[in-house]
């Protein structure tokens, strides 16, 4: 790695049993769950928040914890179980709901599915344009210079 390398953007990845209560064995168990995502989220602080890199978080296996999401993807967003999970995940790790993003892992299936590979590509779309916008902000405040 060279040594004048630096993160430009910072992606976490969590699976939604994690954030559901029904699937977590106790209250004791989600609450240090919790704790350790955030203490690994603070140990980036000096990077992510001081220079204001832009974090998001992928929510993964959204069909293992609604039964609506898991017969059909495309009600992903509308699901009071995602949105509860999305909302949590956005309390407790101080990062906006609109980088929370959903996204389906293939474990499974035999063939392609577009309501999986949508989730993927606009999951992707979104970390693009808070790159793009993290480089506008970064050019106009006289980086690269």
């Amino acid at each position: 790695m060279c040594e004048d390398a630096k993160s430009h953007s910072v992606a976490f990845i969590v699976m939604c049993s994690f954030c559901s209560a029904p699937l977590i064995r106790d209250a004791a168990d989600a609450t240090l769950y919790w704790h350790m995502l955030k203490q690994e989220l603070l140990s980036f602080n000096g990077v992510i928040y001081l220079t204001d890199i832009p974090v998001v978080v992928l929510l993964t296996k959204p069909d293992k914890v609604c039964s609506s999401t898991s017969e059909d993807l495309s009600r992903i967003y509308t699901s009071n179980s995602i949105w509860a999970i999305l909302s949590e995940a956005s309390e407790k790790l101080g990062v906006s709901k609109s980088a929370i993003l959903p996204v389906k892992n293939y474990d499974h299936e035999l063939e392609l599915d577009c309501r999986v590979d949508i989730l993927g590509l606009y999951a992707l779309r979104q970390m693009m344009r808070y790159m793009d916008s993290y480089f506008e902000d970064y050019i106009d405040q006289g980086g690269f210079d």
